[in-house]
């Protein structure tokens, strides 16, 4: 797969604000993302450019969990974390219990 496949995949549930979060929805956004990392590295995740008001961000908290232990690597990783926050204060959904461990 090229990074093109992976990206326009795990972006398929990120970028729906309406995404539905099943365990299997959330399985197919995480996929991806450990896909790329492990077949072409982890400057293959890009998380910049995101707009809080165009993400679902529990499928952007499932990204940033698989990516935090290499977080200094994937770009846009803190600008991914700071929309999720704002996406998540504008949904009124307490950030503490979508992104426990991340902030």
């Amino acid at each position: 797969m090229q990074i093109d496949e992976f990206t326009s995949e795990w972006k398929k549930g990120v970028l729906d604000p309406d995404a539905e979060v099943s365990a299997n929805a959330l399985t197919r956004t995480a996929r991806p993302v450990f896909r790329a990392m492990l077949e072409l590295g982890d400057w293959a995740v890009d998380l910049s450019g995101l707009d809080p008001k165009q993400v679902s961000a529990i499928h952007l908290a499932v990204i940033l969990r698989a990516t935090l232990r290499r977080k200094e690597k994937v770009k846009g990783w803190s600008d991914a974390l700071r929309v999720a926050r704002e996406s998540l204060a504008q949904s009124g959904v307490d950030e503490r219990k979508i992104l426990s461990g991340l902030i």
